[in-house]
């Protein structure tokens, strides 16, 4: 029914639906959920849902859907009706349209905006060059290089591995006895002969061994995105200086003063300059970041499995390469070199992989 009622739309596309032209995706989505919005009854929940029928990347798709969820969201009791409305986005030769039909207890509507991209000469970005570390059936949080050995963090332990015949071989490994948490999330230190793990609530240390014995207390903070840094006890979300618990924080600068990028809880990403105020808010990234190649920063994509690097210009995020697809969600972050490691759960085969991201810093 809705992929009929679209082909009638799109016969009639100069005259049912206003248009964006030259404007952000996101603009658009936002201009239609103004238009959705009526429809909806107060102390109504709202779910978003969404269907790419045309040419639109995905990256563009994922910022109309983020766009479009974060317009509607409301605050409702855990028993609130829900209103569903499904985006779906189509095109002409000219333009795209999106559609969004709400179904509430008093029926169904429709509503639409047309979106005009804004001609721009093409650019050639560089590509984000990735390379596979490990693999394995336990969640992996987090891995670090030491010298000729390779560290590995799960859930259950700390693992370390040295090169034979061309292939990393576990050598040695530490049962890591920490409280359970729902959420798991870790990070390695290795420093001057030593390694510290931290974890939600614990901080354990072992020098490099022969053999690992970690010795584990209260936890300690480690230094992430210029910041001094701890995972909430309990939880999985780092906290700081006073500031709510946020997911990730990258550091960058603009005109030689630094910005700080933060992952909040409220699933935006937030900018702030030098004195800790907010000067830009970023809908379309996902909650892993990493600061990359001395001020550019590493971001997951929202509502997809890509990464991306970007470079901040007038305090916008401009897009510093081109998207990079991985086989399912990232699962953590952090930066490593001069690029990142990422951790990724491949849905098929159930696995997560730790791999290498690495960036062009000459672009």
């Amino acid at each position: 029914m809705m992929h009929a009622l679209i082909r009638a739309i799109l016969l009639l596309f100069p005259v049912l639906a206003p248009v964006l032209a030259g404007q952000d995706i996101a603009e658009a989505a936002r201009a239609l959920a103004a238009q959705v919005a009526p429809h909806v009854p107060a102390g109504t929940a709202v779910r978003v849902t969404a269907k790419n029928v045309s040419s639109l990347g995905s990256g563009e798709f994922s910022r109309a859907q983020a766009a479009l969820d974060r317009a509607l969201r409301r605050r409702t009791p855990k028993q609130a009706p829900v209103a569903e409305v499904k985006l779906t986005v189509s095109e002409n030769r000219r333009e795209f349209l999106l559609v969004a039909e709400i179904v509430t207890d008093a029926g169904r509507a429709v509503e639409m905006t047309r979106y005009v991209r804004e001609v721009a000469v093409a650019t050639i970005l560089p590509a984000i060059e990735k390379r596979l570390l490990w693999e394995q059936e336990t969640a992996i949080l987090d891995l670090a290089m030491a010298g000729e050995r390779m560290l590995l963090l799960d859930t259950s332990k700390l693992t370390v591995l040295e090169r034979r015949e061309g292939r990393w071989a576990p050598v040695d490994s530490a049962p890591l006895n920490t409280p359970p948490v729902r959420d798991p999330r870790g990070k390695l230190q290795v420093k001057d002969g030593n390694v510290d793990i931290f974890v939600p609530g614990t901080t354990c240390r072992s020098s490099m061994g022969p053999p690992i014995q970690l010795k584990c207390e209260a936890a300690s903070a480690f230094e992430l995105g210029g910041e001094q840094v701890r995972f909430t006890p309990g939880r999985n979300t780092l906290e700081w200086n006073g500031r709510p618990g946020s997911y990730s924080l990258a550091q960058t600068a603009s005109q030689g003063k630094p910005m700080a990028l933060v992952a909040e809880t409220d699933g935006r990403t937030h900018l702030y300059d030098a004195e800790r105020r907010r000067v830009a808010v970023i809908e379309e990234w996902g909650s892993e970041l990493a600061a990359v190649c001395g001020g550019r920063v590493l971001a997951t994509l929202r509502g997809s499995d890509q990464v991306r690097a970007y470079a901040l210009v007038e305090q916008k995020m401009a897009e510093a390469t081109e998207p990079l697809d991985l086989p399912g969600p990232v699962t953590a972050m952090w930066p490593m070199g001069g690029g990142a490691m990422a951790v990724v759960w491949n849905p098929v085969s159930g696995r997560y992989a730790a791999y290498s991201l690495s960036v062009d810093c000459g672009h």
